[in-house]
C-alpha cells in the first residue's frame, strides 16, 4: 500500500529542527489553563468532506509529535498558525480534539458495546500513529483491552474485518516488538476463526491482505496474555486544583 500524502509529510518533518522554548515545566504540564493561554491553531481536516477545528497550540504540541514539528519547526504552519491539509477523517479527528481538552469517555471503565464503537476506536488508534500521538494511542488501546477482557460482547465478523483492516495501516516496527493493537486484534481474531473463516468479508480481506491469514493462524493456540489490560485507566492528564494567592 503506497503511503498517503500526510504520511509523506510526517516522514519529512521528523528530521526538522523543533523549537522547544515554549515547553512547560513539570509542574505546569498538569494545568489545563496553561495550555489555554497559547495561540489557537486553525486545522482544516478531511479530503472530500472538510471540517475546520480550532485548537490551542499547546495541546496540539503536547499530544502530537507531528503537529509539534509543524508548529514549532521551520514550516509555514508555524508562521501562519494554520494547518490547511490534515488528511484525516474529520469524525475520527473530532474524537482526538475532544480528548485533548478533557479526560473523556476513553478512560471510563464502561465497555465498548456497539460494533461501530470497536471500529472507531481502532481507527483512532491508527490515526494516533500517523499523528505521532502516543498519549492518545495509549487511551485507545486501554479502552479496547478493557472491553475485550470483560467478554460482555462479541465483535461482529464484519466489524472485526474492518478492525483487522485498520491494523494494516500501522507501520511495521523495526525493534522486534509488535504493535500492541495489532497483537490484541490478531489474538482476538484467532479465537473467532471457526466462524470468521466462513464470512465472505473475511475472505475478501485475505485476498487483499494475505499476510493476515498467517498472522492469525500463528495465534490460534496462544494464551490470552496479549489481551490483558494494564489495570487502571491511564493516569489522569490534568490536575483539578486551584492555587490560592
Amino acid at each position: 500500500m503506497e503511503p498517503s500524502k500526510s504520511e509523506d509529510i510526517y516522514k519529512e518533518t521528523k528530521t526538522a529542527k523543533v523549537d522547544d522554548s515554549h515547553e512547560f515545566n513539570e509542574a505546569e504540564v498538569k494545568r489545563l489553563s496553561n495550555y489555554l493561554s497559547t495561540r489557537v491553531i486553525e486545522i482544516v481536516v478531511g479530503v472530500s468532506h472538510k471540517r475546520t477545528f480550532y485548537i490551542h497550540e499547546g495541546l496540539l504540541c503536547y499530544a502530537s509529535e507531528k503537529f509539534k514539528i509543524q508548529l514549532r519547526g521551520y514550516f509555514k504552519e508555524a508562521q501562519t498558525g494554520k494547518i490547511p491539509d490534515c488528511q484525516e477523517d474529520p469524525e475520527l479527528f473530532a474524537v482526538f480534539a475532544d480528548f485533548l481538552y478533557h479526560d473523556g469517555w476513553l478512560r471510563k471503565r464502561k465497555s465498548l458495546y456497539y460494533s461501530c464503537e470497536w471500529v472507531m476506536v481502532s481507527r483512532c488508534y491508527a490515526m494516533g500513529e500517523r499523528l505521532g500521538s502516543k498519549v492518545f494511542q495509549r487511551e485507545c488501546l486501554w479502552k479496547l483491552q478493557h472491553s475485550i477482557t470483560l467478554k460482555k460482547f462479541t465483535i461482529a465478523n464484519d466489524a472485526l474485518c474492518r478492525i483487522l483492516k485498520a491494523t494494516t495501516e500501522l507501520p511495521e516496527r523495526t525493534t522486534g516488538n509488535e504493535d500492541p493493537l495489532r497483537a490484541l486484534v490478531l489474538r482476538y481474531a484467532a479465537g473467532q476463526i471457526s466462524t470468521l473463516r466462513k464470512d465472505p468479508a473475511f475472505k475478501e480481506l485475505l485476498d487483499e491482505h494475505p499476510e493476515l491469514g498467517c498472522q492469525i493462524l500463528m495465534r490460534v493456540t496462544d494464551d490470552e496474555s496479549d489481551c490483558q489490560p494494564s489495570g487502571a485507566p491511564p493516569e489522569k492528564r490534568f490536575e483539578d486544583k486551584v492555587e490560592f494567592l
